[in-house]
């Protein structure tokens, strides 16, 4: 915890139940193949903390968070911007009334203008 500075997000309770539930969620699994690989990947990744290849967002989002809570609020995200019609998607995918120009318009920068060498 004090390694990636988690004391002011979380208490050691907190990490000790998110540990025990990701246990949980392989607790049906049988086969020894199958358990050899869990037992891998949880050895990597206690060795990416340890020598911090992981960051602190990296923790925070597998054991704060929580992988399934992460991967619920980035979808909660793009249905909101999808719902306001951000500028930036609209200029991405390029839809008309965005910055960028029609659907396969190369070259230009959505007002006709051509793009300019610098320097």
């Amino acid at each position: 915890m004090r390694q990636f500075g988690l004391e002011e997000l979380v208490t050691p309770s907190l990490l000790r139940h998110n540990l025990h539930a990701a246990f949980r969620r392989h607790a049906d699994v049988r086969g020894e193949a199958a358990i050899r690989t869990l037992i891998a990947k949880g050895r990597i990744e206690l060795e990416e903390c340890e020598r911090n290849f992981k960051q602190r967002h990296h923790v925070l989002a597998d054991w704060v968070v929580g992988p399934e809570r992460a991967q619920e609020r980035a979808r909660e995200t793009l249905r909101a911007e999808r719902a306001a019609g951000s500028p930036f998607l609209a200029a991405f995918l390029g839809r008309r009334g965005g910055a960028g120009g029609a659907p396969g318009e190369v070259g230009t920068f959505g007002n006709g203008e051509a793009p300019r060498r610098v320097g």
